[in-house]
């Protein structure tokens, strides 16, 4: 298992035989103390397709943060009245 400098909404990447998983880690300075013997800990699902297409996409592939929009989290309200 390997670090990378990749994140999709700010969590960092691991890599393992060319797929990459979220980890449930944030932070900069936690992330650069963990060893990659500890990466297991962290490891959460499986975006290898997300993060391929989003690489392909805008032709970046190191030292990047994706951020996507949760469709889950948007409300619309109409407003009605005068």
């Amino acid at each position: 298992m390997n670090k990378t400098n990749i994140r999709i909404n700010n969590h960092f990447i691991i890599e393992e035989n060319k797929e990459y998983y979220s980890s449930s880690m944030k932070d900069l300075d936690e992330w650069k103390g963990i060893e990659e013997s500890e990466l297991e800990e962290y490891k959460e699902e499986n975006v290898t397709k997300q993060l391929s297409l989003l690489m392909n996409q805008y032709e970046i592939y190191s030292n990047v943060n994706f951020f996507e929009e949760d469709d889950k989290k948007t409300i619309s309200v109409s407003q009605k009245g005068g």
